[in-house]
Order: structure tokens, then C-alpha cells, then sequence
């Protein structure tokens, strides 16, 4: 980035890079900066028109980019919530912002296009949830009109010799829904160990009751999937 014009700053996914920010969709090849002066495209960076206050920019290995705050903010406002959500829940969960530094980003908001999305983005986000595939879940059943499910419960107790963390359950409809077929234990098993495991405790969870989704990346790109449950939840209630 030599040929970085001096009013420059990176942003967007360029600056979510550099602040080790999640990705859930391709990187396009091309930089991202912006600057006071009008938007433009060029081979190798996309610019936009943005004015920054003194306290929205900083340095990081010698290269300008936008803070934590400000790159959370513009790429709420210009990419799709199943972008810009993974990263806001991050970022909390990280403690590189905190949910009054959310709050005050969508209060700063002003109407502008993308000014809605990015509204709803900050509302969507949750440090409870633990991995982009967990904040692509949430923003399906934002879309879907899918209300109830919490993230992250816990089931049983030492005493029953039984305890599971699953990524998300509507405890009125009895639904659980898991991530890439994990069910995470809490008394520090890992690795195959955790395999062998986790097909009987998906049986108990079921013998308690409960139905149990268990989604894929790919899955997470299916309306039907959502449409499912969303179908299950109405039948429940």
C-alpha cells in the first residue's frame, strides 16, 4: 500500500483484516480506503467519500486505518448483515469494544442509505455467540422472523453426569439448533474424545424432549433450512 494517497485510510474489510476481524464471505482483491474527497474506483482500492473526526483513525504497522469502532460502523452501513454481524460479535466477545461502544455507534447513525441495516446490525449483536457460523445462524432468524432462541444454554447437572452447552435453544418450542453438528461440553473434553460423545448426548437431548437441528456452513446459506424451523417453531407454539 505505498501508492496510499496521504488523505487515505483504510477501511472496511481492508481495515477488519488488519484488525484480525472474521470473514464469512470471499475477500474481493481489491484495498478499501476513504477520504474527504469523492468516492472512486481504481484497480487496486476501492475509495470512498467519508470524513473522519481525529479520534476514528489510527496507525497499525505503519499503515492508517480506521479503529476498531469506526470499521465496525462502516461496514455495517455498506455490506450485508451476514458480514458485518460476525464481526460486531467478535469484537465484543474480544473486548475490542464494549456494548456502550455498540450503542453509541447506532445512535450516531444518521439516515443515509445502508443507515437501517446498520441499525439492525448492532442490535443483532451478542457476545454469547462463539464463532461467525453461530452470528450467520442469528442473522437467519432476524430474516426469517424467527423469534426465542438463546444462545449458548447449558443442560444438566455434574450430578446427572450429563452437560451440555448447545449454540442455540427456543425453550418454549424445545428446539435446539447446533452449528456445524458440535455440541460443546463444559467439562473440558476435547477432540475425539468430544466425538465419541457427542452422538449420545445428541440422543439425550432428544429423549428429553427436544428436537435438535443440526446445521452445516452450507446449510446457513439454505432458505429452506430456516424455513423448517421456523415451521417446527410455529407447530411448538
Amino acid at each position: 500500500m505505498d501508492d496510499l494517497a496521504e488523505d487515505c485510510t483504510l477501511s472496511h474489510v481492508s481495515a477488519a483484516l488488519l484488525w484480525g476481524l472474521p470473514f464469512t464471505r470471499p475477500i474481493q482483491g481489491r484495498a478499501e480506503a476513504v477520504r474527504p474527497g469523492r468516492s472512486r474506483g481504481y484497480k487496486q482500492v476501492i475509495i470512498r467519500q467519508r470524513v473522519l473526526h481525529p479520534s476514528e483513525a489510527t496507525e497499525i504497522d505503519g499503515l492508517p486505518v480506521t479503529t476498531v469502532r469506526r470499521t465496525l460502523l462502516d461496514v455495517a452501513l455498506d455490506y450485508p448483515l451476514d458480514v458485518s454481524v460476525p464481526m460486531i460479535d467478535h469484537a465484543l466477545r474480544k473486548e475490542l469494544v464494549s456494548t456502550e461502544d455498540i450503542a453509541e455507534l447506532a445512535r450516531s447513525i444518521r439516515r443515509r442509505r445502508g443507515s437501517v441495516r446498520a441499525r439492525t446490525a448492532f442490535s443483532l449483536g451478542d457476545r454469547a455467540r462463539e464463532s461467525p457460523a453461530e452470528s450467520i445462524c442469528a442473522v437467519r432468524f432476524h430474516e426469517h422472523g424467527i423469534a426465542g432462541f438463546v444462545p449458548q444454554a447449558t443442560f444438566g447437572t455434574k450430578d446427572d453426569g450429563f452437560i451440555a452447552r448447545v449454540d442455540f435453544l427456543h425453550r418454549g418450542a424445545k428446539i435446539i439448533v447446533e452449528v456445524n453438528g458440535e455440541i460443546k461440553y463444559t467439562d473440558g473434553e476435547t477432540g475425539a474424545a468430544r466425538a465419541r460423545r457427542e452422538r449420545r448426548q445428541d440422543y439425550q437431548l432428544r429423549n428429553l424432549g427436544y428436537r435438535v437441528y443440526q446445521l452445516t456452513w452450507a446449510d446457513l446459506f439454505s432458505p429452506s433450512t430456516f424455513h423448517d424451523i421456523k415451521h417446527a417453531v410455529s407447530r411448538a407454539g
